[in-house]
């Protein structure tokens, strides 16, 4: 495993043990959400929004991930809501198997969107636009999601004309898991304050996390 991937998955339990819910005025520069941002290959703008966390999240980091010629997580990509708009967004809710140790109680996941903006004459290379994400998890017995929810609203650059997608946000959060598994919805919006042409929206994205212990 890479020193980084490492130092990046210390310095997120060091959050975790720091962590309080409700919402945050969080620091513009931590290093720890610096650390866990940079070994995904990404830089931290937690700091740079507005973050809400629920009462069972124990930690949180939102990174900007720069346009990549790889995606990271296969998922299709799917048109805007709004005819006009060109931007076409794979959108990530937590999903996947996890495996806890004996006696852990918490859960680290994320939710994240890929963006694609094709180049357009008489528009900037990079979009710097505004999401808002909202992840929810139902990880009581009772199925409630109060707790185990996050949200973040902030700055995002897309690079118009990148493949397969010109920017990336990625909520990554620790939550406190009550049952084996959790179902999990994603909200995500993006608006480009300058160019309202360029604006996306998805509701009710569902995902699964499936945890052994």
């Amino acid at each position: 495993m890479k020193r980084s991937v490492v130092r990046g998955a210390f310095a997120f339990s060091m959050l975790a043990a720091a962590g309080s819910s409700g919402a945050h005025s969080v620091e513009s520069s931590d290093p720890m959400r610096k650390l866990v941002c940079e070994a995904m290959g990404g830089v931290d703008v937690t700091g740079e929004g507005v973050l809400t966390m629920g009462k069972d999240v124990t930690a949180a980091a939102v990174c900007q991930m720069p346009a990549s010629q790889t995606a990271s997580r296969n998922a299709a990509a799917s048109p805007s809501a709004f005819p006009l708009s060109p931007v076409t967004v794979a959108v990530h809710p937590p999903s996947g198997n996890l495996v806890l140790p004996a006696g852990e109680t918490q859960v680290t996941t994320s939710c994240a969107a890929d963006l694609h903006i094709p180049a357009i004459s008489g528009m900037p290379s990079v979009s710097a636009g505004l999401s808002t994400v909202k992840c929810r998890g139902y990880n009581t017995p009772t199925n409630s999601s109060a707790g185990c929810s996050i949200d973040w609203t902030g700055p995002t650059n897309v690079t118009l004309g990148a493949q397969p997608y010109g920017g990336r946000v990625v909520v990554n959060f620790s939550c406190v898991a009550f049952r084996s598994g959790i179902p999990t919805v994603m909200d995500y919006e993006y608006r480009d304050p300058t160019y309202p042409r360029l604006i996306y929206q998805a509701r009710d994205v569902t995902g699964y996390l499936n945890i052994a212990r």
